[in-house]
């Protein structure tokens, strides 16, 4: 599904999404585990910093909060992991420092940024500004990235963050194999699923896990969903505009080689020098003409200076509210270089939703008596005696007003007499009442309420809504040897969701790779 803003001045073109609900099936995992947490020097969680195995040649990238964790196995507490995140000096550890018996912290020392007013020129002496380097970067993605096929595994999950919790975790394992930038990666990318589960130890919250409803169960407020063909990992890998830079992706970036230095505004913000490259820092922020007065998109890319290869893209949308910017979704894309090319490192999507409140004062049922007295009006919470107010109900038959003679309670809860949850309703004239009501045969019946509250002081059928962010994440753990054929696991329909997908297991993929799993709770700082 594709999010459209409702905006005076544009279609907001935003993002795909899916909810998901994998199978509960569980996988085989190791059961001890290193967790650890790369800070930076304020004791801040440096967020997706890639953590590799030296031996292996296979790792993790660190959680939002910096944290990670690394199966405890034999084989692995003999190597070396390496630690490196762009704006950071890269470090190694090794596996046999770090205790198994605690979360373990790995402090990184931040790169120095230069940010300086002195004009960057090319070797023509021709002034290089934000723009032409970026215009550069963009020409150069053929040259930068494979153009011949090559194959990963990785780790993907979804999740909702939820008052400080993680719930409805989503993981999986997949192979990707993909024919090359020259090819078209919706139509011929292959996905081969290696494992996957719903985790157990993650609460199941069942409103946050509901469909987009684009109203009040749930929604984006001010956007619109939808529909996109493919599934939630495929919609996804589309959100890599580097990787499809030749079709569209998501606002307001829609066709990286076409349309993203037209829709954006862009300025030098600094050089930094990684691992011996100095890489440029460009920021950029959305023309108004495109993204509108309500909206503003902001980001950063890191290219290298030599070559002009795109490292890092940062890419996140806000909506003006009161004259303050509340977001809407971000996307972050990572390459590193491997054998001189760019190769996803990692692409991490999430978006903020409202929901409606399970807690919320409303009417359960309303339906008419066995004896045909009245109707019986049930409540979700204990009412006050607002609910013994006649003037409280309005009742319409052909849209004729019936009158409310006398409300009461009826019997209370078992054990608890004094404790209602339900009140019968009785008509002024029954008989009037009865013969209306038979004619009607209730195809014209309508119930209103208002004015009532419960015990908490709420109004009957008011909406409340909770927020919460949805993320989704893709993040590569091993780029498979060029000259090694990818072995092979059952391959993914794109088109149709994970969940219909029968569950996987594969014992001997996960002595070699592993499910990153966040901790329960995100870490405040």
């Amino acid at each position: 599904m594709n999010v459209m803003s409702r905006t005076r001045t544009t279609i907001f073109q935003f993002l795909s999404m899916i909810l998901i609900c994998f199978s509960s099936s569980l996988l085989a995992q190791p059961t001890e585990t290193l967790t650890a947490r790369v800070v930076d020097e304020k004791n801040e969680g440096v967020p997706f910093a890639s953590v590799r195995l030296i031996k292996y040649n296979s790792g993790v990238i660190t959680n939002a909060d910096g944290s990670f964790q690394i199966p405890a196995q034999h084989e692995f507490l003999t190597d070396t992991l390496v630690i490196s995140c762009i704006g950071f000096r890269t470090r190694r550890v090794a596996m046999a420092g770090l205790d198994p018996s605690k979360q373990n912290t790995i402090r990184l020392q931040s790169s120095a940024v230069e940010l300086t007013a002195v004009e960057i020129r090319a070797a023509n002496n021709k002034r290089l500004t934000g723009s032409r380097i970026v215009e550069r970067a963009i020409k150069r993605i053929p040259y930068n990235y494979p153009t011949s096929p090559f194959a990963y595994i990785a780790y993907y999950r979804d999740y909702q963050l939820k008052d400080n919790q993680y719930v409805n975790l989503n993981e999986a394992l997949v192979q990707v194999i993909d024919g090359g930038f020259e090819t078209d990666d919706q139509l011929k990318t292959r996905v081969q699923l290696i494992e996957y589960r719903q985790n157990p130890a993650f609460t199941i919250d069942t409103v946050a896990r509901q469909p987009y409803d684009n109203r009040k169960r749930k929604f984006i407020p001010n956007a619109t969903l939808k529909n996109f063909h493919g599934n939630e990992l495929a919609t996804l890998m589309v959100h890599d505009p580097i990787r499809n830079h030749e079709v569209v992706s998501f606002s307001f970036i829609n066709k990286f080689d076409r349309d993203f230095l037209y829709n954006h505004r862009f300025s030098m913000a600094g050089r930094i020098v990684e691992d011996g490259r100095e890489l440029y820092i460009v920021s950029f922020v959305s023309n108004d003409r495109v993204s509108g007065t309500e909206h503003q998109a902001i980001g950063r890319l890191f290219i290298e200076k030599e070559n002009y290869r795109i490292h890092k893209l940062q890419y996140s949308t806000n909506e003006w509210q009161e004259h303050k910017a509340v977001p809407i979704y971000t996307v972050n894309v990572e390459y590193a270089l491997r054998a001189e090319k760019m190769y996803l490192n990692y692409i991490s999507f999430n978006n903020t939703f409202r929901m409606g409140n399970a807690n919320d004062f409303r009417v359960l049922s309303a339906h008419q008596s066995t004896d045909s007295a009245g109707f019986i009006v049930r409540f979700s919470h204990e009412p006050t005696m607002s609910a013994l107010e006649p003037g409280y109900y309005d009742f319409r038959i052909n849209g004729k007003r019936v009158d409310v003679r006398k409300v009461v309670f009826t019997e209370g809860k078992a054990g608890n007499p004094k404790y209602h949850l339900e009140v019968l309703v009785l008509p002024r004239h029954k008989s009037e009442f009865d013969k209306e009501l038979k004619e009607s045969v209730m195809k014209s019946m309508t119930i209103d309420f208002h004015g009532i509250t419960d015990l908490a002081g709420r109004e009957i059928n008011i909406p409340t809504y909770i927020d919460a962010t949805q993320y989704r994440e893709i993040f590569v753990q091993q780029l498979l040897n060029s000259n090694t054929k990818p072995k092979q696991y059952p391959e993914m329909n794109k088109n149709t969701p994970l969940y219909a997908i029968p569950g996987t297991e594969n014992h001997d993929a996960s002595s070699k790779y592993w499910m990153n799993t966040p901790l329960k709770t995100e870490i405040k700082n």
